[in-house]
């Protein structure tokens, strides 16, 4: 167990050992209040990320670059999850957002490419800018009656993306949301969406 705010020099060791074992697997556990960034340096050493109930907030860019993620369980003590705090995991195929997650932040998602699905809880009312902007294989999203807006290029370059629908609750849409969405063939739009 690492401490959520103090394990970069930690890291440092670990880092260095798995140099030498290219078959290593780091696994970090956060525990506390909410999790913290992993330094650059360290981030394609880290394959496993846990976090623990009494986790409430998951910060900006916590996990952004990790490529080597492929799978995270957020649990339901988690309230908000910051700007890009998964932007780049180029191998996250899967995430479950509870119900308890009101907020998720500006490109949280951007640039997740093997994140085929995702389903948005009910607790959130918008989908902000450049949420999942270039999430190549995203074929699905579900967006809940809850939303209200959907942000700047939120869906940008999400290039597996068939059908969509905008439920009645969405009253604000921002630009570029559906831009170069190349096999895009249906979107049902509500009349009351600006």
């Amino acid at each position: 167990y690492l401490p959520s705010s103090h394990f970069d020099d930690i890291l440092d060791e670990v880092s260095s050992i798995k140099k030498q074992a290219s078959n290593c697997k780091i696994s970090i556990i956060f525990k506390g209040n909410e999790t913290a960034e992993i330094n650059p340096i360290h981030q394609k050493y880290v394959n496993f990320i846990t976090i623990d109930p009494s986790v409430l907030k998951i910060k900006d860019k916590s996990f952004c670059g990790l490529f080597s993620l492929t799978d995270i369980v957020i649990p339901i003590s988690v309230q908000s999850i910051g700007n890009s705090a998964f932007k780049g995991c180029a191998s996250l195929s899967h995430i479950s957002i509870p119900s308890s997650v009101t907020i998720i932040g500006n490109s949280c998602f951007q640039e997740c490419k093997s994140l085929r699905e995702i389903n948005i809880p009910s607790s959130v009312e918008s989908i902000v800018n450049s949420a999942f902007k270039r999430c190549s294989l995203l074929s699905h999203i579900s967006i809940p009656s809850s939303v209200k807006s959907l942000g700047d290029s939120c869906f940008q370059e999400c290039n597996s993306l068939i059908e969509i629908n905008i439920p009645p609750s969405v009253e604000s849409i921002g630009n570029s949301v559906f831009k170069e969405c190349a096999s895009l063939v249906h979107i049902s739009i509500p009349s009351s969406a600006k």
